[in-house]
């Protein structure tokens, strides 16, 4: 049996946090990353950060795009790229963490 929009919410419930985007206030499933992933050495070092947010595709009246900005659980992401379900019905966005003096890690 196929999932209809008014059913999307029992899988944003117990563990879901408050996503505010753009003045608008949804309940997304966020996920951390465990580990650090560091490559490389010196000023070319990359850290590889895995925050998401999963959340039902029409949780906000405009879609969330790269470089946008986005709080999650009342701490402040920038927006790196969004999937969707093969069924497009969910949507992940993988986040940057910014911290306190507003550049992105």
């Amino acid at each position: 049996m196929p999932l209809g929009d008014n059913d999307l919410g029992v899988f944003f419930n117990e563990f879901a946090v408050p996503v505010v985007f753009g003045g608008q206030a949804a309940r997304g499933n966020f996920d951390a990353p465990s580990d650090e992933f560091a490559f490389g050495s010196g000023p070319s070092t990359m850290e590889q950060q895995c925050y998401s947010v999963t959340l039902p595709y029409n949780a906000f009246s405009t879609v969330p795009k790269s470089k946008d900005s986005i709080s999650v659980g009342g701490k402040n992401y920038t927006v790196k790229a969004r999937k969707y379900s093969q069924d497009g019905k969910i949507m992940t966005l993988e986040l940057l963490n910014v911290t306190e003096s507003g550049s992105a890690d």
